[in-house]
């Protein structure tokens, strides 16, 4: 005779399942829960509730978004799921157990929907409101159950919750896996939105060649002050490992983070522009990162009647409210360093294309010339793409005080090709950087491994090897 569990005993298993899940989460997909957060928006007011009672599974797509909101703080996102998840598998034994079924096949067949649904919720741009609107037919099809004792309407009821589940609208993922390669790029791109340069610089210091990881390592570097000096130490994709591209070929994920480093050198109109195409093929076309950004662009802009519509946004959502507040107090912290930026705008406009770099570049030093930002961008876009000639023009007039490895390396080679080009820049270059210049020409014809490893690192050696790969 089969012992009937104790109820400590009959609660080990949803515990153990709330820890598991809670784990697989925080350990593997933290940064992809924050990516969902991020792209996601939930206004307490009526307005916007009534809105949602206008669409299909309008009660999962409010708790749904009511709950991920809270994927922003750290370890929500995973508890949240792990207690949704472990409600999924609880609903769907008891269900089975109501068909009579035994405690083993009920068991199996409620891991096996959690595994399932544990897979869709790995992927980046899966709802939450999914999970729960499947919540929602368990939990009717085990009343239905409840009531109907006859087996083959029990058996009955199991296909019609099947066909449900394969073709309710708001489910649109087979199986999913945790994308490591993805979850990284979250990492990177996350960490800078909250400003841990630090961080990004541990992310990226494996050299995947990646050109994101170069983009977002490259604006940490610059962050610090120290891009030029470690730019040769890493793959670089000529110019794209300084500026992501804003055309048809991008999405939003690369549109958002296009904006990131024009807002912290000063460029607002292109920062500006970036997020709102961020926010505009973003999969709900929403999304209260784009939002902050345009609300700190603005502020600082002046444009105080567009500042504060976003920031009426923000203040009607639970978790950015202080955000939002914050802003708009000027005396708080927050907005004292943000206005910090200020000083870093250009105050005269040009005409110029969005991927026109160097005359955005050179329209910022030309209003202040202690934006420094800028200036390494500048000079470091002309060696990437090899243009000797601009680089020694925006060396002299926007850095000829800066002296390191990188510069020097560039000026032997301009001067090298064409001694007159460099005449009128007044630089004492270090006498180590001359002394492996001679020997990086005497040795350069011979064994490519010896030069490489002895110089790989170096401008010359980029400049005479390194080969466009367009895209």
């Amino acid at each position: 005779m089969i012992r009937k569990l104790s109820k400590s005993q009959v609660w080990i298993l949803p515990l153990g399942s709330v820890l598991l899940l809670f784990g697989f989460f925080q350990l593997l997909l933290p940064y992809t829960l924050y990516h969902r957060e991020q792209y996601s928006l939930f206004l307490m007011n009526e307005l916007t509730v009534k809105q949602y009672f206008h669409q299909d599974a309008p009660l999962s797509r409010l708790v749904g978004d009511y709950l991920t909101q809270f994927y922003y703080y750290v370890g929500a996102g995973p508890f949240i799921l792990a207690l949704v998840l472990t409600a999924l598998g609880m609903l769907t034994y008891a269900f089975f157990r109501n068909l009579k079924a035994n405690r083993w096949l009920s068991g199996f067949v409620a891991v096996v929907v959690v595994l399932w649904e544990t897979g869709r919720e790995s992927i980046a741009d899966y709802s939450l409101s999914s999970t729960l609107s499947i919540i929602g037919i368990a939990a009717l099809l085990l009343g239905i159950a409840k009531l109907c004792r006859k087996k083959w309407l029990g058996c009955l009821w199991v296909l019609i919750s099947l066909l449900f589940i394969s073709i309710h609208p708001l489910n649109k993922n087979g199986w999913g896996m945790p994308d490591q390669d993805l979850e990284k790029m979250f990492a990177i791109d996350s960490e800078a939105y909250f400003g841990n340069w630090t961080r990004v610089l541990e992310l990226t210091e494996k050299d995947e060649k990646n050109e994101i990881a170069t983009y977002y390592r490259n604006l940490a570097l610059a962050m610090k002050g120290e891009m030029p000096n470690q730019l040769m130490h890493y793959y670089q994709p000529f110019e794209r490992g300084l500026f992501i591209p804003v055309n048809d070929k991008g999405n939003y994920f690369k549109f958002t983070a296009a904006g990131e480093a024009w807002f912290q050198m000063g460029a607002t109109t292109l920062a500006e522009h970036a997020s709102m195409l961020g926010m505009i093929f973003s999969p709900k076309q929403m999304g209260n990162r784009c939002l902050k950004r345009l609300a700190e662009i603005n502020l600082l802009t002046g444009d105080s009647v567009a500042a504060q519509k976003y920031l009426r946004l923000l203040k009607q959502t639970p978790v950015h409210k202080k955000w939002a507040l914050d802003r708009c107090n000027p005396q708080s912290p927050a907005y004292q360093e943000l206005m910090k930026k200020r000083q870093l705008m250009a105050n005269t406009d040009i005409i110029h294309g969005v991927s026109n770099y160097p005359a955005n570049l050179r329209n910022l030093l030309d209003c202040n010339a202690r934006n420094y930002l800028a200036r390494d961008y500048l000079l470091c876009y002309d060696l990437l793409t090899k243009n000797l000639n601009a680089f020694v023009l925006d060396y002299t007039k926007y850095g000829a005080n800066v002296v390191n490895d990188l510069y020097a390396q560039a000026l032997l080679i301009a001067s090298a090709i064409d001694p007159k080009q460099v005449e009128s820049v007044e630089v004492s270059l270090p006498q180590q950087i001359l002394a492996d210049f001679r020997d990086y020409n005497q040795i350069m014809g011979g064994d490519m491994g010896t030069v490489q490893k002895k110089y790989g690192q170096t401008y010359w050696f980029y400049y005479q090897y390194a080969k466009r790969n367009e895209k």
